[in-house]
């Protein structure tokens, strides 16, 4: 992993929905929606019903969106794991 991207893993209690680098990550947090990039501070959080956004690396790519109903999530060292409801 270079130094301007993210480890993220989206997990639900059947399956492993997500596991790549990216660039940054949108996330529907219970208070507000945050964006996730490289060198994020440590944190966990709750997430409420919306869409997860994956944003890859580079610029050929468009956004992969996964729709949740909630969970939470985990940020540390450039990772970034969320367990969520479908």
């Amino acid at each position: 992993m270079d130094d301007k991207s993210l480890t993220l893993k989206v997990l639900s209690a059947g399956s492993l929905l997500f596991d790549s680098e990216v660039a940054s990550v949108g996330l529907p947090g219970e208070v507000c929606p945050f964006e996730v990039l490289p060198s994020h501070a440590a944190m966990v959080s709750l997430l409420s019903e919306g869409d997860i956004i994956c944003r890859p690396l580079g610029d050929s790519s468009a956004p992969q969106t996964i729709k949740i109903k909630g969970g939470v999530v985990r940020i540390e060292n450039d990772s970034v794991l969320a367990c969520v409801e479908e």
